[in-house]
Formats: C-alpha cells, structure tokens, sequence
C-alpha cells in the first residue's frame, strides 16, 4: 500500500514536470514567432524612405491580415531626431496578454 502511494506521488510529480515542459517550449516557440515578425516589419520599414517612415508613425501591423485574431502587434513610432536623422522605435506586443515583449531603437538618415 505504501509502495503504491510513493509510486502515484512520483507518477504526479512527472506528469507536472511534463506540463511544465511542455509549457515552457510552447513560451519559446511564441517568442521566436514574435521575434520573426518583428525581424519582418524592420526589413519592409528598411524599403521606406524618410517621408515613408514618417507617415507610419503611430500605425500599429498586425503579424496576420485578420487583426482580431494576430497574435502579435507591432507598434511603430518615428521622429526627428535631428534634421538629418529619424529615430524608429518598434514595440513587439504579445496580443494575448498585451505585455510589450521587445522594443528596438534604430537610427535611419534623411540624407
């Protein structure tokens, strides 16, 4: 009888070690799926021009056309810096929990 409770109580605690396993990859592969759709918005934001970049400032792209169902938003924000210089910032957000996951900052010249 003793044997059979020790035996259930390592059979649960594997199952909860599993879950937790499980859970823990399905984090990863959302973190690479943002990652990825992030990496794409910097490369068609890298076809713009100034006048471009500046005109998506504000604008927020979804990483699936049906924005109601993305799972990740990008939202885009453009300034002067200087006035040969804009700075772009990209906010990653994680739709489910609408945590911002990542942001990047980077510099493109108007010249």
């Amino acid at each position: 009888m003793i044997a059979a409770g020790i035996i259930a109580v390592l059979m649960l605690a594997s199952a909860a070690s599993m879950g937790e396993n499980v859970e823990s990859s399905n984090a990863a592969k959302r973190m690479t799926s943002g990652a990825v759709f992030l990496e794409s918005v910097q490369e068609d934001l890298a076809a713009l021009n100034a006048s471009g970049l500046l005109a998506m400032n504000g604008q927020a792209v979804y990483d699936i056309d049906d924005w109601q169902n993305a799972a990740f938003q990008c939202d885009i924000t453009v300034f002067n810096v200087s006035t040969s210089l804009l700075q772009v910032e990209l906010t990653l957000i994680d739709r489910a929990t609408t945590r911002p996951l990542a942001t990047v900052h980077t510099l493109r010249s108007t010249a």
